[in-house]
């Protein structure tokens, strides 16, 4: 008769209907804009308080899912002007020197 493998570590702390329900979250188009968002809703949804660790982990290495919203950025680079489209384009603008120094009269 053969043994049956039983994986070794703790087993998973979320019901396999949480787990089902928010893989089903993580497949609408607009997901979840953070991390909280996410627990917020298992605590709405199903119930359960769920440690940020553990919702996390669960949602990065089971289901490879991250946030839909945009990473925070600083406020000085909001501040910062936009490139013009000379500069984008590699040719300096007219005016503009190479060398803002003038050559060696040695060389």
């Amino acid at each position: 008769m053969l043994a049956t493998y039983v994986p070794l570590g703790k087993p998973v702390s979320l019901a396999p209907a949480v787990l089902a329900g928010l893989e089903q979250a993580l497949r609408r188009s607009d997901g979840f804009a953070s991390y909280e968002a996410r627990r917020q809703w298992v605590r709405r949804t199903h119930g359960v308080a769920v440690n940020d660790k553990t919702l996390y982990t669960r949602v990065r290495t089971r289901f490879r899912a991250k946030c839909k919203g945009p990473a925070p950025q600083s406020h000085k680079k909001s501040l910062r002007p936009s490139p013009s489209p000379s500069h984008l384009s590699g040719t300096p603008p007219a005016g503009d020197l190479l060398c803002e120094h003038p050559p060696h009269p040695g060389l």
